[in-house]
């Protein structure tokens, strides 16, 4: 009888509110409505809402409706750029720095996300206007920085918002005037919560280590926790220290803090600035959708569940025929294209390391090559050289074990058969080609050729005379021939081909030209830089998914440990809406990530995610479980099926809220080491006193999610207040053991008085 009337008094409070959207869906749709209904006409809240809405191009559900705000920014701002570059705090107003670097990152962050292909914009080209307006930034240095405008004396504020502008253009901090004005920055001594949020920001944009970065977080830290500061001040506090402190719960803390301040109306979250005749809402709002959006993005937390959702995304992907496709839209009348074969081979092959060489999918690409086996060799044969989809059919057959020992034969002989008398393979443009010779190279050893086989040596030989420092494409000329182009992709190609068979002196010189090639976040593009004709600038290319990965590998191979690049992966390659790029990360995350413990971010994402979770709990928690209903109902989307006890159906997702006593985490989580021993309680080896802590661990059950919440019954006020605080949804870590109490006897554990105990 006890039990029902608990479950009706849930129902009945459950019932009492509405589910919120996701939080960054909703502040999508405040800034999207009040795109419709009332425009904005100043710059800077343009610019800085372009950056709010691109930033949730990956998760915003509403695609047409973003990429319609998105384009009405995009356009306001080009078309009321000045003709000396610069942008006015209204239209057809003066040019100034501080306005001109609002619509300069807003404009360079659309920039990159067209470029990377989140989204495509036919209306107008922004490369243009970027390149203007940071031509006016650098026209207005002043011989230290900025001023307000062009020969006017230096001040911090415009500043610091043209180094942040800048860096997101894609200047480097070596560069003129930069440097210089990086110098200016790191002179002032600071105390202003905003304006030392602003110089890190800047500094992250810029990718500058400075040595004051680490007591600048410590002044903002301190901050959050005072309590006092602007909504909009806690917003770029905190987006400073989701930069920086990715996982951390002072993190956690600015970020639940930050939550409390919105407002919710009508499935729109919103922010507003203290300001007694003007809150700045569209500005400010859009400053709060950085750190949320940051959290989400670079939190290496839930890095498992990130990847299994990428899994099952390359999974409905696959076709019927067992390949993948680029553009399934295509006539199928002429076959695969030849990068639908490359991708094939890395979706299949990502999937194998992440489920095993049993998975379906998997053996239906390997059963589609098999039947593909035949023409493609057929077409390197007419072709006389080594077609990508013949390279990746045998690389995809051979990684399956899938040829027989006449197969292997019958493709060595074709493969040798095609060889120049220079030892090189005909590519394109026609003649021996480095990217065809390292392909054949790399197919002869997977097919068992030994390393002293006369066409491997030749190959090698032939490779390893033409440059003394990375391959690109080759010339040949009437007496020879010379290396016109050197780039990433083919000599990682080359290295990865040529590693098996040569030594470390011989690679020497090409591995050095690939290090020098790495950009400058951890990443590599096609070439790191050139110079262009017109105007003498040297432009950075942006990293790429694909080189990067193939330098690492090419790099491994060759013995050179290669640092950062599961961090690069994460953070980037998972990012954007392209699964050929997503498999590519897939593939190489897959032996990277830990499946057997998860990670709390990873866990509580199901409070954004929305979907059903069971609720479970101990008798003894009977009276605060209709708290933690309601917080749930008010602060996530989710429908919650409450339940007494511990019995899973493993159906969906799900919360524990129990004692030490009652609940075993390590049910639900192998890799925690757990232990209970009277009133102290072990967690990985480090003891706490159990009446005086919350443990928060995340686990799994038959795949799906499960949060534990383990406490004494004396204090479940904690345990409240991680739900009413919304602090649950921004910890990270493989667990984390909180204290907290009433200080101020008001009644209520507030987040100021909630702090970390442990963190694994």
């Amino acid at each position: 009888m006890k039990r029902a009337a608990a479950i009706v008094l849930m129902v009945i409070m459950m019932a009492s509110y509405v589910s919120a959207v996701p939080l960054l869906e909703g502040a999508g749709n405040f800034l999207i409505q009040k795109t419709a209904v009332d425009p904005t006409n100043r710059i800077d809240e343009a610019g800085m809402t372009l950056l709010a809405l691109t930033s949730l191009l990956d998760s915003y559900p509403n695609e047409a409706g973003i990429k319609e705000a998105i384009e009405y920014h995009a356009r306001f701002l080009v078309e009321n750029q000045n003709p000396d570059g610069g942008w006015g705090y209204y239209p057809n107003s003066p040019s100034d720095v501080i306005s001109t670097s609002y619509a300069l990152i807003g404009l360079s962050a659309l920039s990159s996300a067209i470029e990377s292909g989140k989204i495509y914009l036919d209306a107008f080209q922004v490369k243009g206007p970027v390149y203007r307006g940071a031509g006016f930034l650098k026209s207005a240095f002043n011989g230290e920085a900025w001023g307000y405008v062009k020969d006017s004396p230096t001040e911090f504020y415009p500043t610091v918002m043209a180094l942040w502008a800048l860096g997101v253009a894609g200047y480097s901090k070596d560069e003129y005037p930069i440097s210089d004005a990086l110098s200016y920055l790191e002179s002032l001594n600071l105390d202003s919560a905003e304006e030392i949020a602003l110089r890190l920001i800047a500094f992250h944009s810029l990718g500058y280590e400075s040595p004051l970065i680490e007591g600048d977080l410590e002044l903002l830290q301190k901050a959050v926790l005072e309590g006092s500061l602007s909504t909009k001040t806690l917003a770029k506090v905190t987006y400073a220290l989701s930069l920086y402190k990715s996982g951390s719960f002072e993190l956690a803390k600015a970020l639940a803090t930050l939550e409390s301040r919105s407002l919710f109306v009508n499935d729109t979250y919103s922010w507003s600035d203290e300001m007694m005749f003007y809150p700045d809402t569209q500005l400010t709002s859009s400053y709060a959708v950085l750190p949320f959006f940051s959290f989400r993005r670079a939190s290496n937390g839930g890095t498992y569940e990130i990847l299994e959702g990428v899994a099952q995304e390359i999974k409905a992907a696959q076709l019927p025929s067992g390949k993948w496709t680029f553009n399934a839209t295509l006539p199928k009348c002429c076959g695969p294209l030849e990068e639908d074969v490359k991708f094939t081979y890395y979706a299949a092959l990502a999937l194998m390391k992440w489920y095993g060489p049993d998975d379906d999918s998997f053996m239906r690409a390997v059963d589609w090559a098999r039947g593909r086996l035949e023409t493609a060799m057929g077409n390197a044969r007419l072709k006389r050289r080594i077609t990508v989809e013949y390279y990746y059919i045998v690389k995809l057959l051979i990684a399956a074990d899938s040829l027989t020992q006449e197969e292997k034969e019958r493709n060595v002989e074709l493969i040798k058969s095609l060889q120049l008398d220079n030892g090189g393979w005909r590519g394109m443009p026609p003649g021996p080609q480095p990217l065809e010779t390292a392909m054949a190279v790399d197919l002869l050893i997977g097919l068992g050729t030994p390393a002293n086989d006369s066409s491997l040596v030749k190959a090698k030989d032939w490779l390893l005379t033409i440059s003394g420092g990375g391959w690109g494409v080759y010339l040949t000329t009437p007496t020879g021939g010379y290396m016109a182009t050197k780039d990433v992709f083919t000599t990682s190609m080359v290295i990865a081909a040529l590693a098996p068979i040569s030594t470390a002196e011989e690679l020497e010189p090409h591995i050095k030209w690939l290090l020098d090639q790495r950009a400058d976040d951890g990443g590599w593009a096609f070439i790191k830089e050139y110079v262009r004709t017109s105007d003498d600038k040297l432009i950075k290319l942006p990293s790429r998914t694909e080189t990067t990965l193939l330098s690492t590998l090419g790099l491994e191979k060759a013995g050179i440990a290669v640092d950062g690049v599961t961090s690069w992966m994460i953070e980037k390659g998972l990012a954007g809406d392209m699964l050929y790029q997503k498999a590519l990360a897939l593939f190489y995350l897959s032996d990277k990530v830990s499946k057997e413990a998860p990670d709390l971010s990873g866990v509580t994402m199901l409070l954004y995610t929305g979907g059903e979770v069971e609720l479970h709990y101990e008798p003894i928690y009977s009276n605060v479980i209709p708290i933690i209903l309601g917080s749930l109902a008010r602060n996530s989307n989710l429908n919650i099926i409450p339940e007494e006890g511990f019995e899973l159906s493993g159906d969906r997702p799900a919360i524990l809220v129990g004692t030490f006593d009652s609940l075993n985490p390590v049910e639900f989580n192998p890799s925690i080491e757990y232990s209970l021993e009277g009133n102290i309680v072990r967690i990985n080896g480090k003891a706490y006193i159990k009446d005086s802590v919350v443990a928060v661990i995340p686990g799994s059950v038959k795949g799906k999610e499960v949060i534990m919440i383990l406490c004494s019954k004396s204090n479940y006020r904690l345990v409240v207040a991680l739900f009413e605080t919304n602090l649950i949804k921004y910890l990270s870590g493989k667990y984390e053991v909180l204290t907290g109490s009433d200080f101020d006897r008001d009644g209520v554990i507030e987040i100021s008085e909630i702090n970390e105990a442990g963190k694994g």
